[in-house]
């Protein structure tokens, strides 16, 4: 045990208590998890009246937005897998509607090389619409994922300005539901995962 604090008022902290290894964050995946995670801790906060919004609104509203873009590149990546194309990261910026395009149209791609069923090509249309709205939203707000961390531009304008305002609970409603498919599309696509490394194990 390490001893922080005077003799008097020992504060006793347990070697490796808040030890992280970093190299267990390998993947989009991984980034992805953590980022929703701190979400919903952050959020709880809010909803439970812990915290007032103002006092958590910026770090929150980056959270929500930056790992929508995670949710993104995590499907561009394994579709790009699945189409068997080499995947370039120097595509793939931050503007969510690019991304969002991409995704569809990498989808596209992966249903006609794998004869996807009517019933997941309409499903797949269902969420996509809803992830548009979310990525909609966030995309008026912060366009260049700066505007939550900074409170000037490159330009030295400011990145908020008096008229702007956001409902933390219509917006989460909104991510939550725009999240579905970024989290779940390689859940429904992991029988394209099996047929592609079986045939891999038989080259």
């Amino acid at each position: 045990m390490k001893q922080i604090g005077n003799s008097n008022n020992p504060i006793q902290l347990a070697e490796g208590k808040f030890l992280v290894q970093l190299g267990g964050f390998k993947d989009f995946l991984h980034y992805l998890n953590s980022f929703e995670k701190a979400v919903e801790l952050l959020y709880s906060k809010v909803s439970n009246a812990e915290e007032t919004p103002y006092s958590v609104a910026l770090p929150l509203l980056f959270l929500m937005r930056h790992s929508l873009e995670l949710g993104y590149k995590y499907n561009i990546v394994e579709l790009h897998y699945l189409n068997e194309i080499p995947y370039d990261p120097k595509k793939f910026d931050h503007p969510l509607r690019k991304l969002h395009n991409k995704l569809r149209e990498l989808f596209q791609q992966a249903a006609t090389k794998w004869s996807l069923s009517k019933s997941t090509l309409e499903d797949f249309d269902h969420h996509y619409v809803r992830t548009k709205r979310c990525m909609e939203e966030f995309e008026k707000l912060d366009n260049s994922s700066a505007t939550f961390r900074y409170p000037i531009d490159k330009k030295g304008g400011a990145s908020l300005s008096p008229d702007d305002k956001v409902n933390l609970l219509v917006l989460k409603e909104s991510y939550d539901s725009g999240m579905v498919l970024l989290n779940h599309l390689v859940d429904v696509l992991q029988p394209c995962y099996e047929i592609l490394e079986d045939a891999c194990d038989r080259d």
